[in-house]
């Protein structure tokens, strides 16, 4: 069928699994594409580059490659969220692996990242490096023991991190200290028994249903505004 006009198309909870969406008819329009809760192994690889808002959450994906990616140059908001993702990696994202992208093409208006309720227990260094106009990124309801800075290397405009619900009782020093941006800072559920330290100037920061016995010193030189 030709469906020029086409912009938002859902096809959820069925039994999609073939990783060629043969969307060729509505590349033109089309910005919003949810293939959520099917059966898809992997990204497709020819989404319309015309796509904005893409939800391919409730699948079976364990892992991607960055050329699925590449040539949504337009794409805001991608979730990725209940899959089987067990680990982050810098070919998910970087253009070190996609040899016709440079670093100002790969996802540029990339805003917003959903990897949340998957079984991710590693981050690999730099892995979202490659996705400077991230200002949220959702890892909450995963596996994570441990975090550090490199996990967050260049996410200089995030606002939002959610790691809540993890397993989370390390959190190196300075780990969000580079995160200028950073606003919304959520930890609750984990195993934490301290108050991480040097964390930036920011407006909300949850610590609820941890370990935690005292708060120390770390908070009190935060600037935190209550939320209305």
């Amino acid at each position: 069928p030709k469906l020029p006009s086409l912009q938002v198309l859902k096809v959820t909870h069925c039994s999609v699994q073939d990783p060629q969406t043969n969307l060729h008819f509505a590349t033109k329009q089309l910005t919003e594409l949810d293939l959520s809760s099917n059966r898809l192994t992997d990204i497709p690889k020819d989404i319309p580059q015309t796509v904005k808002i893409l939800k391919l959450g409730g699948n079976s994906i364990k892992e991607f490659s960055g050329f699925s990616l590449k040539h949504l140059v337009n794409l805001d908001v991608l979730y990725l969220d209940n899959n089987k993702l067990h680990s982050i990696h810098p070919s998910f994202f970087s253009q070190h692996f996609v040899k016709s992208a440079s670093a100002q093409e790969f996802l540029p208006s990339l805003e917003k990242l959903a990897l949340n309720n998957n079984q991710i227990r590693t981050i690999e260094p730099k892995s979202f490096a490659s996705l400077p106009s991230l200002r949220a990124l959702n890892l909450a309801k995963n596996g994570l023991e441990n975090v550090n800075k490199d996990m967050f290397h260049g996410l200089q405009n995030l606002e939002l991190l959610d790691l809540s619900q993890n397993a989370i009782s390390v959190v190196n020093n300075n780990t969000f200290k580079n995160l200028k941006s950073l606003q919304y800072l959520y930890l609750r559920g984990n195993k934490l028994d301290f108050v991480p330290s040097g964390l930036p100037m920011m407006e909300y920061l949850d610590l609820s249903h941890n370990l935690i016995q005292a708060v120390n010193e770390s908070v009190s030189k935060l600037d935190l505004y209550p939320i209305e």
